[in-house]
């Protein structure tokens, strides 16, 4: 029997192919370990790239002068989770997958680099990720079949809710205890409504808490990417949107949109806008109480002249045209007699408004019940 160690096989005997052979492969310099890293060989395309000679062969990277020095080149190399290794070359984005060799009789040991220009591949989604946070949004993925949620940053910046990615929750269950109580029963209502197969969208605003424990309003679309054969959902994708400075401005406008309504029916007031460029009036609900006409109605201003005492009428309808030719604003009292038959005084105001050109967009003013205002001040 015989008791010699078997030898130990060559670079093309390990990969089943010739060192010419793997010349011929996408993107692949030969490099090998013998002291420090050397060039020993590469192809037409690692020629482009680091724009070597036949002269570099043999040479340290760190001498050759499209490689750079070597420890800057090292330390420009990360691992990934993937196991593969990226580094940046000028600009390019450049992945690397490498085979250690065991030396031989006639190869000394060392690496086999592939190494493949990324740059095209990767600029789409590095485009995405910054579009999404100028956007103040970020992209999320979920499994759910592991019921594994992942949320997509650019090299691991804060998410929208303050914490960095790899510290947020990645089950169903943590992320249910981080929206807002009061809003935790409609998100999830929206949700199985998605789940269960009735909708493939999902959509929702709800608060969130953050890092330091306070709640921001976000805006959370998804949408089913994959089912099974039942036609389960199994894996879905959206987006997470700060919302939080336009919602609550957005709950100010309308508290104080109620809060004038209330005032308005207090003091039997109600607005108006007319719009020269159209044509069109709109009449406030406080506006069309006082005319006496249901939101069906559709107003002008000649059907509104045609409520008033024929004088008054007249008044009115100077005073219109007169703003509308040259901005000339009015504050007139009239006789009028609404569409219940309802005898008023009422208040007719307006105020012109005009763009940065001069040109006239829009007359607003107001519409008042002062008829028992009007008694009073008679006696």
């Amino acid at each position: 029997m015989d008791s010699r160690s078997p030898k130990t096989q060559s670079p093309s005997q390990q990969l089943g192919i010739s060192v010419d052979q793997l010349l011929k492969l996408d993107h692949l310099a030969l490099l090998h370990l013998d002291g420090e890293l050397q060039l020993r060989g590469f192809n037409e395309q690692a020629s482009v790239i680091f724009r070597l000679l036949e002269t570099d062969i043999g040479n340290p990277i760190g001498t050759i002068p499209g490689l750079g020095a070597q420890q800057s080149f090292q330390d420009s190399i990360r691992q990934d989770q993937s196991g593969h290794v990226h580094f940046e070359f000028e600009g390019r984005l450049l992945k690397a997958t490498a085979i250690a060799l065991s030396a031989s009789e006639t190869d000394a040991a060392g690496i086999i680099l592939f190494i493949k220009d990324i740059t095209d591949y990767h600029q789409p989604m590095k485009r995405l990720l910054f579009a999404l946070n100028a956007a103040f949004m970020n992209w999320w993925e979920w499994n759910l079949v592991v019921d594994h949620a992942r949320v997509h940053t650019d090299n691991h910046q804060a998410t929208l809710l303050g914490f960095d990615s790899h510290e947020l929750p990645k089950t169903r269950k943590d992320w249910e205890e981080m929206v807002h109580p009061d809003d935790r029963e409609y998100v999830l209502n929206n949700l199985e409504t998605c789940l269960s197969g009735d909708d493939s969208q999902w959509f929702c605003e709800c608060r969130m808490k953050t890092v330091d424990g306070g709640w921001i309003w976000v805006d959370i679309r998804g949408t089913v990417t994959r089912c099974n054969r039942e036609g389960r959902p199994l894996e879905m994708m959206g987006t997470a949107q700060d919302i939080d400075t336009s919602k609550r401005a957005q709950i100010d406008i309308r508290s104080y949109t109620n809060l004038l309504q209330q005032a308005g029916e207090i003091a039997k007031l109600g607005t108006w806008e007319y719009y020269p460029e159209n044509g069109s009036l709109e009449w406030s609900r406080q506006t069309r109480k006082i005319l006496g006409v249901d939101f069906a109605y559709e107003p002008s201003p000649e059907g509104f002249h045609e409520l008033l005492a024929p004088d008054d009428a007249e008044r009115a309808r100077k005073a219109f045209e007169q703003a509308l030719e040259d901005g000339t604003d009015f504050d007139l009292q009239l006789s009028c007699v609404n569409h219940k038959q309802e005898p008023l005084i009422i208040r007719y105001t307006s105020k012109t408004r005009f763009d940065l050109l001069g040109k006239l967009v829009r007359v607003t003013g107001i519409i008042q019940d002062i008829t028992g205002q009007a008694g009073e001040m008679e006696e």
